[in-house]
């Protein structure tokens, strides 16, 4: 059995975050602290060109991931947050709903949703490009 987690989602977040980088928009995401794999998170983005902030940063807009603990024991969604500081949005590519408006997901399908929507970018670069 596969086990997914935060750094998982993050990392999912952070290839999106790439893929919308290329299409020119200005995003980055938000990595925990004070974990055992920030470090490599950290460097993942960086190697993908994905500024790295922390929770209140007030520059451009950046993903977070978001976390509805009483969801499928611990559910999770993307969460974009905009300069200055004006709160949580839900990414206009985030679709499902588990009743708790655009909802949470296990980590799972957080995974698979936010790689299909990666995948979606991949296929729009690659018909731009040609």
């Amino acid at each position: 059995m596969t086990r997914y987690t935060d750094r998982d989602c993050i990392a999912a977040l952070i290839r999106v975050a790439s893929l919308e980088r290329e299409h020119g928009r200005d995003i980055g995401v938000h990595v925990h602290l004070n974990r055992t794999w920030t470090v490599p998170m950290v460097e993942l983005a960086e190697r993908l060109g994905v500024p790295c902030h922390p929770p209140d940063f007030s520059g451009e807009e950046y993903y977070e991931l978001d976390h509805a603990p009483s969801a499928y024991g611990g559910g999770v969604r993307p969460a974009l947050l905009k300069p200055p500081g004006t709160g949580h949005y839900t990414p206009e590519w985030w679709g499902p709903s588990a009743g708790l408006g655009p909802g949470a997901v296990p980590r799972k399908y957080f995974i698979y949703i936010t790689s299909a929507v990666a995948g979606v970018l991949r296929g729009l670069l690659a018909e731009h490009k040609q």
